[in-house]
């Protein structure tokens, strides 16, 4: 059986990351730093879907791993809240630091932390047994309190906390709200937690509407396609060790079909190592449609058949632009209507974080290439 050295998978880390060193690094120092008590700014990735921020985040734990750093690792689910995860976690570091006797004075505040954020606990012998019932209107502040009283416990017993966090886009407001108030409050005292997260363009746009110093208090970091020479790397490399070998021209195209998306690239060339070792220019063509074919199967489609037909309508006019990003007055000419009457509509798709606001009047997809996918099923 051969084995295939590329991994198409959602946030399966590739056998070699290309075209990420400055950003992996930038990550890497402040953890480092932070370990060392010096916090920097809590670092959130955002980009379009497929650009590889999962991984990002799959590959900065293992890194915080193995610097013996606790880590909490939560991908926020769309309909449910990512706080019964985090006092599960929290439960877990209670349990795991409660051997050090200097610091027992401590757990007292932080079990105090969990009451007041209106969850009924009982004390076993080895856990902390948790029901979720929160009160919305001190959620803030108790939650707050819980961050902080957590971090006062990593600290005096010197451990650094890494908290990362996926699909950040799907948090509940007064969720987000918390965590940003308990970022600052944590910064403010230096304590050794942090968050690395990641998120679809949109999150700029929510953590600044939920607090307005977010853009200050966090580094932002775009996640965008790789360049030609990161995806040559990223396709030859893992190749090497399994003898499979590309012609310049057959790099070329590869980059060309799939604009220098991380996801599109280790689809594409999985596919054709199957049944290729010697890949060519002839041969990578003659593989596009099958790549498009599974793309528009296990990419696409799943996104498209959420929508309604209204909203379906609404994507097609999009992908009739001449260019996108496109204005929504564009959009309205397209489909025959006024703009008021679209707007609901507009609204629907950037809830189902279908497409986004990249500018006032203006809104783009939030999947690549999905522009091109709309007119092949048209």
């Amino acid at each position: 059986m051969l084995i295939n050295p590329y991994t198409p998978g959602a946030g399966m880390l590739p056998e070699y990351l290309a075209g990420r060193d400055k950003i992996i690094d930038e990550a890497k120092a402040s953890i480092d730093s932070l370990i060392l008590g010096y916090p920097r700014r809590p670092i959130i990735y955002y980009g379009l879907r497929g650009v590889g921020k999962t991984v990002l985040l799959t590959y900065l734990k293992n890194y915080a791993d193995s610097k013996q750093v606790i880590t909490f690792n939560f991908e926020i689910k769309e309909k449910d809240s990512f706080i019964k995860d985090l006092i599960a976690y929290t439960n877990q570091v209670i349990i795991s630091l409660s051997k050090i006797e200097q610091i027992k004075y401590l757990f007292d505040s932080v079990k105090q932390s969990l009451m007041n954020l209106s969850l009924t606990y009982s004390v076993g012998e080895e856990s902390i047994s948790i029901e979720k019932k929160i009160s919305m209107g001190t959620f803030e502040h108790n939650f707050v309190d819980l961050m902080v009283n957590l971090g006062k416990l990593a600290r005096e017993a010197k451990r650094t906390i890494v908290i990362f966090l996926d699909e950040i886009q799907y948090a509940k407001q007064d969720e987000l709200e918390g965590l940003i108030t308990a970022q600052h409050k944590i910064n403010q005292e230096k304590l050794p937690i942090t968050i690395i997260g990641a998120g679809l363009p949109r999150v700029l746009v929510t953590m600044s509407e939920s607090k307005t110093y977010a853009e200050r208090m966090f580094l932002f970091q775009p996640i965008d396609s790789l360049k030609y020479e990161d995806v040559v790397k990223a396709i030859v490399n893992p190749g090497k060790a399994f003898n499979i070998k590309y012609t310049e021209e057959a790099l070329e195209e590869i980059y060309n079909i799939t604009g220098g998306y991380p996801f599109f690239i280790q689809l594409f060339c999985y596919l054709i190592s199957e049944k290729y070792q010697d890949i060519t220019l002839d041969i990578v063509k003659e593989n596009k449609k099958v790549f498009l074919e599974e793309l528009d199967k296990s990419f696409f489609k799943v996104r498209f058949n959420k929508c309604t037909k209204k909203e379906q309508e609404f994507m097609f006019a999009m992908s009739d632009c001449d260019k996108l990003p496109c204005t929504m007055a564009n959009v309205a000419n397209i489909l025959g209507k006024p703009l008021k009457n679209i707007s609901p509509v507009r609204g629907s798709l950037i809830r189902k974080n279908i497409i986004y606001p990249t500018r006032y009047g203006e809104i783009d997809f939030t999947v690549p290439q999905f522009k091109e996918f709309l007119q092949r099923i048209k």
